[in-house]
């Protein structure tokens, strides 16, 4: 595309002198659309005073040219004049001239006076109308030598002193004739602003003259002189006007552009310029067709884009300014880039779903505000006490951090929510899944080391491990966040419909992975303390969860990465509350129930809190000591399978008689211990095994 106007890039200007250009285009057009055949007033003078890039026609200017210095080499030889020469062979110069191309209107040849010696001036002229050239001596009715006569006059008046000026030799074979002779180029002649030929051929035209030179010499200095001008009239009409903005529509037609009134457009705000090829000289010449992420409001239409030239009638008749709404677009439905209607391409939330999951989230949040205050409360009885009651409130307030993901994906996430769902997640993890941990570490150090030598581990002492873990937590998510926060993305569901999710990078996996190492070793410590009673500790139900969080959490990260995502956010939702679950409500389950069903035997039978106590202390110093000793951990196994039985059977209804034999057999008064071996008789317990059982009771 050749430069035009603005050219293809804005030029280094101010605001408003590309404004001030872009209004003498409009005006410009405009005046081209007003000026027709039957209101113009004759001649040449309405002129359209724009200048643009006359390179795409430099070959008909050197048609011109070429002619100009054919006849400055025959003036040359005739003493300035072309007496010798027929007023036909003129003709024929310029008929010549506008054949073999359809933008060649006419060419003219036109002399200053009495060069042309049979005429005081004389203009052979001739123009192509339809497929024939028509020719005739322009000066008989129009005198070209006025001053006003832009093809001529302006050319007349050029300082030609710099001229190229050749010495030809030519062998005549008698003679040698050798003469100085000008040689025009194309930048010594002159192109005139666009006008109307009014009463000639009714057409918007733009005429090149190039100067016919004669050199005198007088005194032995050359004298340049003008003689006249050769023309070429480049016909406007089958031109096409381009008003398209010059960011638009760089691909010119074949058979050319004026790009002089780009900008000049009326398409409205949601549509864009599209020149017509093939539509000539006018104003209008364009369609508006809708910008991305617009469509046009007549479905089916089979044009989807509105007229330039209905665009311009509209302002013509209704002289309003502004924009006009019934000439623009209509928006596409949120997320569509391109569409042909209002179809929506997001994918509906369905909000009963999400709504009732957040409910049982809700339900969840209050049952750990519940497990919280009960825990405080009965936070010095025995079952609460030996399980560390501030490791419990941090495991809750992890298990909360856990369950608030819900509540920021609860809709549709935005670049914020995408950057703090991390630092609920991880931060709720590290707590949770670190009390239990660190507990877990230190009934295996225990069970590793008791026997050798004092193990003390109270809750400060693991107070201060867990430092570690939530700070190497929060310097990565500090780190994730500054370097790579997470972002909102658009994804596209099977059903090509789209929705918005928080997007996965290598930091998310990079922190599932760390999690999962977390776990693991969470799975080694359960191991180590798989012999531990768990009368005297936790390990089994920790153990639980650790391999619960391994084993089933892993699977829903698969379940949602590859079947949930591309389903959509109402199955993301879901499985998303099912992996919570897992993590959270299963180890609730697991790790509170066993402590308050314990709480609730307490308060409806008191009178075993003592037996529980001395049942907890036995058992750790049996404990401590099988464990270097096979034998001894063969009777402890014995021992906890024969009062595990016991207790598995109904209460024994004894009568006084059973009781008093026992006492007596005995010797001993305690009405429980009495209680208790007339139990284990009655329920055919060796003799040898009554006093461990009952110490162990």
């Amino acid at each position: 595309m050749q430069g035009g106007l603005l050219g293809d890039t804005i030029p280094a200007s101010s605001l408003m002198e590309i404004q001030k250009r872009l209004l003498d285009a409009k005006t410009a057009i405009n005046y081209v659309n007003d000026v027709k055949k039957g209101n113009c007033t004759g001649g040449t003078d309405n002129i359209l005073k724009l200048q643009f890039d006359h390179t795409r026609w430099e070959s008909y200017a050197r048609i011109a040219v070429k002619t100009a210095n054919l006849l400055s080499k025959m003036i040359q030889e005739n003493d300035g004049k072309l007496a010798e020469v027929d007023e036909t062979y003129l003709f024929s110069v310029v008929r010549n001239n506008i054949q073999g191309d359809a933008l060649v209107f006419g060419s003219a040849i036109a002399f200053e006076e009495y060069v042309f010696s049979d005429y005081r001036i004389f203009c052979p002229y001739a123009y192509m109308e339809g497929s024939t050239a028509m020719a005739f001596d322009l000066a008989l009715g129009y005198n070209y030598l006025e001053p006003d006569v832009e093809w001529y006059a302006a050319i007349k008046h050029r300082d030609y002193s710099n001229i190229t000026v050749l010495r030809d030799v030519v062998d005549l074979g008698n003679r040698i004739v050798s003469t100085p002779e000008s040689m025009a180029r194309v930048q010594d002649g002159r192109w005139t602003y666009p006008y109307f030929d009014c009463g000639g051929g009714d057409i918007w035209m733009v005429t090149y003259s190039a100067p016919i030179i004669g050199i005198l010499n007088t005194s032995g200095h050359p004298e340049i002189r003008f003689r006249g001008v050769a023309t070429i009239d480049i016909e406007l009409t089958n031109i096409d006007v381009n008003q398209c903005d010059p960011t638009e529509d760089k691909e010119l037609p074949s058979h050319g552009s004026l790009d002089v009134f780009r900008g000049t457009h009326s398409c409205q705000p949601t549509t864009q310029c599209r020149a017509l090829a093939g539509y000539g000289f006018k104003r209008g010449s364009y369609l508006c067709s809708c910008e991305s992420g617009y469509y046009f409001p007549v479905i089916n239409a089979v044009t989807k884009a509105f007229n330039g030239s209905d665009i311009e009638a509209y302002y013509d008749d209704n002289n309003v300014t502004g924009n006009i709404e019934a000439y623009q677009c209509l928006k596409c439905a949120r997320g569509c880039d391109t569409c042909e209607d209002d179809t929506p391409c997001m994918i509906e939330y369905s909000m009963g779903v999400h709504i009732t999951l957040l409910l049982l989230t809700v339900l969840l949040m209050l049952a750990i505000g519940l497990i919280s205050f009960v825990t405080h409360q009965y936070r010095n009885e025995r079952v609460i006490k030996s399980a560390s009651p501030i490791f419990l409130q941090i495991t809750l307030l992890g298990c909360a951090m856990m369950s608030c993901q819900m509540f920021l994906i609860f809709g549709e996430p935005n670049d914020v929510i995408c950057m703090i769902i991390p630092w609920f997640a991880y931060i709720g993890f590290a707590l949770a899944y670190g009390a239990l941990l660190l507990k877990t570490w230190r009934i295996s150090t225990i069970f590793r080391f008791g026997t050798t030598k004092r193990v003390h581990l109270p809750d400060k002492v693991l107070l201060q491990w867990m430092i570690p873990v939530v700070a190497v937590t929060v310097m990565f998510l500090i780190a994730w966040t500054t370097v790579s926060p997470s972002v909102s993305e658009i994804l596209v569901t099977e059903s090509k419909l789209k929705y918005v999710y928080c997007k996965n990078d290598w930091w998310l996996s990079a922190a599932k992975a760390g999690e999962v190492i977390f776990l693991l070793w969470g799975v080694y410590l359960s191991f180590t303390v798989r012999k531990a009673p768990s009368q005297f500790n936790e390990s089994k139900y920790i153990s639980w969860t650790i391999y619960n969080a391994v084993l089933l959490g892993t699977f829903m990260v698969v379940i949602i990465q590859f079947i949930a995502i591309p389903q959509g956010p109402d199955i993301v939702y879901a499985m998303t509350f099912l992996y919570i679950q897992i993590r959270i409500t299963l180890t609730l389950v697991l790790f509170f129930a066993p402590k308050f069903y314990s709480l609730y035997k307490l308060a409806k039978h008191p009178e075993l809190a003592e037996s529980e106590e001395t049942n907890a202390r036995t058992l750790y110093r049996t404990t401590i000591a099988t464990v270097s000793s096979p034998s001894k951990y063969r009777q402890h196994v014995q021992l906890q399978t024969t009062l595990s039985w016991v207790k598995s059977q109904k209460p024994v209804q004894l009568s006084k008689s059973d009781i008093s034999e026992v006492e007596s057999q005995s010797g001993s008064k305690d009405y429980l211990s009495v209680r208790k071996m007339s139990e284990l008789k009655h329920n055919q317990v060796a003799p040898s095994q009554m006093g461990p059982a009952i110490n162990g009771w």
